[in-house]
């Protein structure tokens, strides 16, 4: 494989992985239904995530502690 076609590839891959979602668009979405509650108050209005940051937010949160 040429450099060229290694460096095409890695911005294709590097495309897929930023696509991001503004906090309305996920709240909308069918995939985080169950968590709309804990979405709603972990996200920042105006701020764009993608799902490996959503993800993390919610574990973040779930794991947090209660005083």
């Amino acid at each position: 494989m040429e450099k060229r076609e290694v460096m095409e590839n890695e911005e294709k891959t590097e495309a897929v992985k930023e696509t991001k979602f503004t906090k309305e668009q996920i709240l909308k979405c069918a995939r985080y239904s169950g968590k709309r509650d804990i979405l709603s108050v972990i996200l920042n209005d105006g701020e764009s995530y993608g799902h490996k940051e959503i993800q993390n937010a919610v574990e973040k949160f779930l794991k947090g502690k209660v005083d």
